[in-house]
This record gives structure tokens, sequence and C-alpha cells, in this order.
């Protein structure tokens, strides 16, 4: 078996990617928006398998902070949700995707347009439970 490979890359104009690690633990979390589908739903970085340290339920309300360069672009009260069908068209949720991430959405819309998400942006986001709940 040969195999072939391309043309040499000029080692200077490689880019590094940052890779960065999810923070879970009793009812937080906290990462990065990592891509988005072409929905609109934006995928995070934390997977579901991770998230069960939570303890949040479907169901839940959960506090959802998003900020890009240090300030906040979106905080919400929104669902922990099993499936769009749980929250009203236009509603916001956060979900546990096929790709076995968290992920947040719009029940017919789009996550990332809608808030002004960017590619190429580094998007913090930190999940925890609303105040008094």
């Amino acid at each position: 078996m040969s195999w072939e490979v391309g043309p040499a890359y000029p080692v200077e104009e490689m880019v590094r990617h940052a890779v960065y690690q999810a923070e879970v633990r009793e009812g937080y979390a906290k990462g990065v928006i990592e891509s988005h589908d072409p929905y609109g739903t934006a995928e995070t970085n934390i997977l579901n398998q991770e998230f069960a340290v939570t303890g949040f339920q479907y169901g839940d309300p959960l506090d959802i902070t998003i900020r890009r360069d240090g300030e906040e672009i979106f905080h919400e009260k929104t669902v922990y949700a099993k499936t769009f069908g749980d929250v009203a068209v236009g509603e916001t949720l956060v979900f546990q995707d096929l790709a076995s991430y968290i992920s947040f959405g719009i029940n017919e819309g789009s996550f990332f347009k809608k808030y002004g998400l960017e590619d190429g942006r580094v998007h913090d986001i930190e999940i925890t439970r609303p105040p008094h709940h």
C-alpha cells in the first residue's frame, strides 16, 4: 500500500487552534461554544456525559450567560429540555445534541443568528441554577 501526501506546508503559516476544557460540578457548568449547525444551534464543548454531574434534570430552568471578550451578550433563564418540541416556537432551550455535546437552540429559529454569535470568536458560557430555584 502506498500513501500520497500533498505539498509541504510552511510552518510559519500554521495556525494553532486553542482547546478549551469544560468545567463541570454540581449545579454549575462552564465552557465555550465550539461550533454551530446549519440551523443555528450552538454546540458547546461540554460533553453530555460530563453535564450529568451538574444534577440538572429535564424541565429545570437554567441560568445561561454567554460572554464574548468579557462582554455579556446573552443572559436568560432557559429550560433544559429533551427536544425542541418541549418548548414553544421561538423559545430557547438547552439540550443534549446527537454529537454528545450540550447545545443551545431556538425552536424553529437560529440561536446563533438571533444572539449575534460569530464564527471564529470565543464565546464563554456559564450554566447555573437561577437564583431562588
